[in-house]
């Protein structure tokens, strides 16, 4: 169409062509000067607000310039959706895949996967202080080790246990060893029972420790409970006043969620036994955590609060039962899948010397070869950690893989992206315990320098040598005397490990045919 169009004197000027589309243009910007004013404000907000919320943090966002899917600059909503779905590990170590050694995974936060940047963000020279992620773990209203943030308050309050947990006191105790010895003999399976048994007497002192073992007491039941009531961690921490009123209204109506109490159960029953244990003069004088703390009080200039030690009492307790729970049972689960390893970690334990009991001693187990190269390649595709060891990021900032990242920036490591690094681990999905016994020294150090299921730096899971020596005398006492094989009740993809808070398997079980070998070598 065309049209002719007036100058200022009236005249007509040349004509000015339209092609349609531009016609249509032109009805459009007529329609819209048309709208009311009040219209035009809200659409001009709406615009705003979009551009704030949606444009801003992609392309001028404090994390902007960190690789990552652009969703996740925006919202932790995308973060969330695969943390209500159990798969957060998978779906960063994916990203990490796709984008590199360091991603956005939040509007805040921040993923690595390199060991040099782990050194980093964990090292007790840089001082990282831990995230609000961290008050989860509070107890009894006080901050057990576990839970302190500042640097400076840990390195305290680590003080009073830390030689406590040491291997050279853990590993020289006859007391603890035996304990472990005669809680291994009765296990068939029962990995959560076996773990809390162990640190319940070595955390309360002898005559507290349970028998969950034999089903004496509600700790069975409970600790049962725990397990259901981890598939729901990660909908607690994205919606915590949501959680608290679903809880409340499914556990009025029935008493089949009962489980959604099993943590105020276990905190109140840790608490009684406590304040049984403390009133006991014995347990001063054992070898016990709760020695230990009474111990320092005395050599504080202010005196330990009874508050405290209960609230170390209960995290020492659930940390190192669930850290055990998962870690013996992928170590059971993996045995009965490669028959051939079982086969030969049972000849390596059955060249050695033999106690009492039938059982080889500690000292003996740990200096194995194959059972050392077999645990580490479960450590490294089964960690016992949801993988949050989230640091908060100073006020200088910092650079990590060569990028900027501001302060106040939430980064943690992903370990199963550093645990499956193809350039350190080939394969990397792949079950291979021998590669813990091939390739030179430095290909060995570069390895494990990279095998972190409990944690890295100043901040390392304290609890490490019991947790050593409980998963290989497990090993030692079940295989001297049984083989495993494969449940037609217990398929691989049942055993799928979720990123709850202590990475369960997702079907909460692990069902294994226990036979009982030749009475010749039970031996």
């Amino acid at each position: 169409m065309s049209f002719l169009d007036r100058n200022e004197t009236g005249f007509l000027e040349q004509p000015v062509h339209f092609s349609p589309s531009d016609s249509t243009t032109v009805l459009s910007v007529v329609w819209f000067s048309q709208l009311p004013v009040s219209v035009l404000a809200a659409i001009g907000l709406a615009l705003l607000i979009a551009y704030h919320y949606l444009i801003a943090p992609v392309l001028h966002g404090h994390l902007s310039h960190i690789p990552g899917p652009w969703l996740a600059k925006i919202t932790t909503l995308q973060l969330g959706w695969y943390d209500l779905r159990l798969v957060r590990n998978d779906q960063i170590y994916e990203w990490h895949k796709k984008y590199g050694p360091i991603i956005c995974i939040g509007p805040n936060e921040v993923s690595v996967s390199s060991l040099e940047d782990t050194q980093q963000v964990y090292s007790s020279t840089t001082r990282w202080e831990k995230s609000d992620y961290f008050d989860h773990f509070m107890g009894y209203g006080e901050r057990a080790v576990f839970a302190t943030k500042p640097y400076s308050e840990h390195r305290a309050r680590r003080k009073l246990i830390a030689s406590f947990y040491q291997a050279s006191n853990t590993f020289s105790k006859p007391e603890v060893e035996s304990r472990v010895r005669e809680r291994a003999q009765a296990v068939l399976g029962l990995a959560a029972c076996y773990a809390w048994d162990n640190i319940t007497q070595l955390v309360f002192g002898p005559g507290f420790g349970t028998k969950a073992i034999e089903g004496e007491g509600p700790e069975k039941k409970f600790l049962q409970d725990l397990k259901s009531l981890q598939l729901w961690g990660p909908f607690g921490g994205q919606f915590p006043l949501l959680y608290k009123v679903i809880v409340t209204i499914l556990t009025t109506l029935t008493q089949q969620y009962g489980f959604l109490h099993a943590e105020s159960q276990v905190s109140k029953w840790s608490l009684e036994r406590f304040q049984k244990a403390i009133k006991c003069p014995t347990v001063r004088t054992s070898h016990s955590l709760l020695g230990r703390l009474q111990e320092m009080s005395k050599k504080e200039n202010e005196p330990l609060r009874d508050s405290y030690i209960a609230a170390e009492a209960l995290d020492n307790i659930g940390a190192a039962e669930a850290t055990i729970a998962v870690t013996a049972t992928y170590l059971v689960w993996r045995l009965t899948e490669h028959p051939s390893w079982q086969e030969r970690i049972r000849e390596e334990l059955q060249a050695l010397p033999k106690e009492g009991d039938g059982l080889p001693s500690f000292t003996d187990v740990n200096g194995l070869p194959l059972l050392e190269a077999f645990l580490n390649e479960v450590y490294r595709l089964h960690p016992a950690s949801s993988g949050k060891a989230e640091r908060v990021v100073p006020q200088a900032g910092s650079v990590l893989a060569g990028i900027p990242v501001p302060p106040k920036a939430l980064v943690s490591t992903c370990m199963v992206a550093m645990h499956r690094d193809p350039d350190y681990f080939p394969k990397s999905d792949q079950f291979l315990p021998e590669r813990w016994l091939e390739g030179t020294e430095a290909e060995a150090k570069a390895r494990s320098s990279r095998l972190i299921p409990f944690g890295y730096g100043s901040r390392i899971c304290l609890g490490k040598p019991l947790a050593i020596m409980e998963l290989k005398m497990l090993v030692a006492a079940i295989y001297l005397r049984y083989e495993t094989k494969r449940s037609a009740s217990c398929p691989p993809a049942s055993m799928k490990q979720t990123s709850t808070h202590d990475a369960m398997p997702q079907s909460l079980r692990c069902v294994v045919e226990f036979e009982d070998l030749e009475p010749t070598v039970k031996a």
